[in-house]
């Protein structure tokens, strides 16, 4: 199971600085494992693999002192990622702990994790972008109520200064024409602001637009004050 999860494994003896490695053909193919008497060299090698900007901090990573120190601190093992130069651009992730009980080997696996990551940042940009479009509309539903609030104030205000008005000419009935059909104009337009608002939450919420109706009274049903 492990050869098909990791692409390389390798085991290091911590007393003489002796070094296994088993890539995944090796373990398919029951392929004895390559073996190095000094460790410091595959170091060199698995930092000149990474690209060039990350030779000097590979190094530093696979050293044997910074795994004895890294492990002393997290015994349960870390992990970390590099980038190889491998048919184009590739991320590593380096696996490493304790490869026995006594702590005299260290067991690294290394595992391509190429397409993940660019899962996850595709992921993330995703997410990015859909909280921009989410701020962007409630910077824009706020702006619109702000603007809303203050319009229906305006049809309101007219409304009640053309009633007071009217109970003012009470005994001047032209005069309380002329205020009746004011508010009704400030009535009509006030409607028409209510009905946007109810438009918007329609948009917001998917449900059934609903809207209000204004039937205006017929000449014979006479306007009274």
């Amino acid at each position: 199971v492990l050869a098909y999860t990791f692409e390389l494994t390798g085991i290091i003896n911590v007393r003489d600085n002796g070094f296994i490695l088993y890539t995944r053909r090796m373990v398919l193919e029951n392929l004895p494992p390559f073996s190095c008497e000094d460790y410091k060299t595959m170091q060199e090698n698995f930092a000149k693999a990474c690209i060039a900007e990350s030779r000097e901090d590979a190094y530093q990573q696979f050293g044997l002192e910074t795994m004895l120190q890294r492990l002393g601190e997290s015994p349960f093992g870390y992990e970390f990622i590099l980038p190889f130069q491998e048919e184009g651009l590739r991320y590593k992730q380096i696996n490493v702990l304790w490869g026995d009980q006594s702590h005299e080997t260290i067991c690294l696996v290394r595992a391509d994790v190429t397409e993940t990551l660019a899962a996850e940042r595709q992921a993330k940009l995703s997410l990015e972008k859909a909280l921009a479009s989410a701020e962007e509309a409630s910077r824009a539903k706020s702006d619109f109520l702000s603007t809303m609030s203050h319009d229906i104030r305006t049809p309101i205000n007219g409304i009640r200064g053309m009633v007071d008005i009217c109970r003012y000419y009470i005994g001047n009935p032209k005069k309380q024409e002329e205020c009746l059909d004011k508010i009704l104009l400030s009535s009509t337009f006030l409607m028409e602001l209510v009905n946007d608002v109810l438009d918007m939450n329609k948009l917001e919420s998917g449900q059934i637009k609903l809207c209000l109706l204004y039937t205006s009274p017929s000449p014979r049903d006479g306007a009274t004050s």
